[in-house]
């Protein structure tokens, strides 16, 4: 079977421990069953020994009492027969107690085989549940790019500001990435608790003549943003904004670089699982932009249009103040400083506003599954990579203290075995 994502990646290794784990079962009673046979074996030639050595005590007790040369010489024989086998029986002995110790070490080895991959299964059913729950949310969040209102943001976005035929010349907003930044109390632009995968607030989608109501409210706002505030500051102001726009926007690049050189670095040193935290951290962010988008995208358009619509309502500069503006202040300060405090918010908000649909009306959603079925067949081959060579790591380790123990066995038998195999014939 051809793995396509995460959840197929975690079923198939949920079969995999699940025949795992009941040949290590079946492997186990056979191991029992080995045992309790070496385990007779021994008993038996323990019992072939004490009977030997019973047998000797008594010829010699015999012996020591025989008064007739020939009893004396039958009794003699008798002593070099037993006392041959009773070597053998030893030799048999220690033979059967070695076999028991392999035995009982199989035992153990199975045992905790069984046991690994029934603690293995366990957290790999828990992540499958886990798995299918992010995959249903995935596939949500996706089939929601093509309803409403989702299916026609960008062409809305797109239609709303297309009535600026000046192109926003003077607009100077830098990447319109931060579109829920500033002080509109849009927090961090992050997603929302929306966990059934919708956007917030969609209604039914916009109509048409909502849509073209937007519009006017974008045209009206701008036109009052001209009115109200001088060409000259407002390039002035676009300037000042744009250095604070570059900075959000540098301060953004340089948190992705530093990232992602941690993350070249955990998979230049660390091998296989660097290379599946790197390519984790990608996943993660391509999830992190498709929901961001399935839950903010139209409540980042909302807050556009609604900032424009603050910027209309709000109270134009009285005649005075214009005149102070014009003609009464002469330095640029005087004039700048002249100018409302509310008016020069209707300026921040109008680009706050403009930047949102900018980013909205740019940027391709369709986009973000194929990002995130890339970064995904990333993460797959790194896993699977991670997995096989984990999986050879503690099979070689498991082998290695199996071997080390069975080297103890050797070791503390292997001078009885040399003595007893000199005297047996």
């Amino acid at each position: 079977m051809t793995i396509t994502n995460l959840k197929e990646f975690v079923e198939d290794q949920v079969d995999s421990l699940e025949s795992a784990r009941d040949a290590a079962q079946a492997d186990l009673l056979t191991k029992q069953d080995e045992h309790e046979s070496k385990k007779s074996a021994h008993v038996e030639a323990v019992d072939d020994v004490m009977d030997l050595e019973k047998e000797i005590r008594d010829i010699r007790k015999d012996a020591a009492a025989a008064l007739d040369a020939a009893e004396m010489e039958d009794l003699a024989a008798q002593l070099r027969t037993r006392t041959a086998e009773l070597r053998a029986a030893e030799t048999s002995r220690v033979s059967a107690r070695d076999a028991l110790n392999v035995a009982e070490l199989d035992m153990k080895q199975a045992d905790d085989l069984y046991t690994r991959l029934k603690s293995e299964l366990r957290d790999a059913e828990a992540a499958l549940i886990d798995e299918t729950d992010r995959r249903d949310r995935l596939d949500l969040w996706i089939a929601s790019l093509g309803t409403s209102p989702l299916d026609t943001l960008k062409a809305d976005a797109e239609k709303v500001i297309a009535a600026d035929d000046s192109g926003n010349g003077d607009s100077g907003n830098g990447d319109g990435g931060n579109g829920g930044n500033g002080d509109s109390g849009n927090g961090d632009g992050g997603s929302s608790d929306n966990g059934d995968g919708g956007s917030s607030d969609t209604g039914d989608g916009d109509t048409s003549d909502t849509v073209d109501d937007d519009r006017t409210a974008y045209q009206d706002a701008k036109k009052r943003v001209e009115d109200d505030i001088p060409v000259d500051l407002r390039l002035l102001a676009t300037a000042r904004r744009q250095l604070h726009m570059d900075a959000y926007t540098q301060a953004a690049q340089d948190l992705a670089t530093t990232e992602d050189a941690l993350a070249g670095d955990r998979e230049t040193h660390e091998g296989k699982e660097g290379s599946v935290a790197k390519a984790a951290l990608a996943l993660d962010r391509a999830e992190n932009r498709l929901g961001d988008y399935v839950h903010m995208a139209r409540e980042k358009y909302d807050l556009a249009i609604s900032l424009f619509t603050k910027v209309n309502a709000s109270e134009p500069p009285t005649d005075a103040q214009k005149s102070e503006i014009t003609d009464g202040a002469t330095t640029v300060q005087e004039r700048t400083i002249a100018v409302p405090d509310h008016i020069w918010d209707n300026f921040a908000e109008f680009y706050q506003a403009v930047d949102i649909l900018e980013a909205l009306s740019g940027f391709d959603p369709n986009s973000l599954p194929t990002n995130l079925d890339n970064a995904e067949q990333s993460l797959l081959t790194a896993l699977t990579a991670l997995s096989g060579a984990e999986e050879d790591m503690v099979e070689g380790e498991e082998t290695v203290d199996y071997e080390r123990k069975r080297f103890d066995y050797v070791a503390a038998s292997v001078n009885e075995a040399i003595r007893l195999s000199m005297r047996t014939a």
